[in-house]
C-alpha cells in the first residue's frame, strides 16, 4: 500500500470513488459467500485501519509488474497499457 493522494482522505476526486468505496467492495467481495477466519478478520481490520489513517490499496501488475492505483486496474490486477496489450477488456 501506498501513502494517499493529494485529497482529502476519503474524498473522490473528479467523479472518481474514493479509496474506501473500492476498499468496501474489496472487504466485502468474499464476506458474503463465507465466513472468515481469525486470519482473514485480522486482514479485514488492518486494511480499514490503513484506509482510515489515509493510505490506498496498490497492487502490481500481473503482465508487467508495475504498480497499479486506480480502481478498475486494483480490481483487475491489470494496468490499462497492458489491458490493451490484452486485447481491451481482457484482464
Amino acid at each position: 500500500m501506498s501513502p494517499g493522494n493529494d485529497a482529502a482522505p476519503g474524498r473522490a476526486t473528479r467523479g472518481r470513488r474514493t479509496t474506501k468505496s473500492i476498499a468496501a467492495d474489496l472487504l466485502n467481495h468474499s464476506v458474503q459467500a463465507e465466513v472468515l477466519s481469525a486470519d482473514d478478520r485480522r486482514e479485514r481490520e488492518l486494511l480499514e485501519e490503513l484506509l482510515n489513517r489515509g493510505y490506498r490499496i496498490a497492487v502490481r501488475c500481473t503482465q508487467c509488474g508495475s504498480w497499479l492505483v486506480a480502481d478498475r486496474s486494483v480490481r483487475e490486477h491489470v494496468g490499462p497499457v497492458c489491458r490493451d496489450r490484452l486485447g481491451g477488456d481482457a484482464a
